[in-house]
């Protein structure tokens, strides 16, 4: 997953929607993915200004269904 720093409010919208708690928000204003990520995208799917993107091509279906199930 890639994330736009300049783009994000530090919501932390993404933090509370990440089924594996793998997002990590630092105090100095940057985000950090940990390695349990599975790259679902629901946080992309979640961040109200778009920040995140980078879904990969290793990403499994259920990670797609699972955005069109959160309404994208």
């Amino acid at each position: 997953m890639i994330v736009n720093h300049q783009l994000c409010l530090r919501c932390g919208a993404c933090v509370g929607s990440c089924p594996t708690n793998s997002i990590f928000l630092h105090e100095t204003a940057f985000i950090e993915f940990l390695p349990t990520c599975t790259e679902c995208g629901l946080c992309a799917v979640i961040c109200p200004v778009g920040s995140i993107n980078g879904l990969s091509e290793s990403s499994s279906d259920s990670g797609y269904e699972l955005i069109q199930e959160a309404g994208a």
